[in-house]
């Protein structure tokens, strides 16, 4: 997705610690157990940075 639309972002919700290699990482990887708020709160700053 980043190749075809550089500009777009893109978070990954994850249930556990993963390793991403550098070349395919997400801008953001949100942990599910974190909970709604905190995964809203990432969101609304990785769309933030955009605007």
């Amino acid at each position: 997705m980043k190749a075809a639309h550089p500009g777009i972002k893109v978070a990954f919700l994850a249930n556990h610690t993963l390793y991403l290699p550098p070349q395919s990482c997400p801008d953001e990887v949100i942990a599910r157990q974190d909970g709604p708020e905190q995964f809203l709160s990432q969101v609304d700053e990785l769309v933030g940075d955009s605007i």
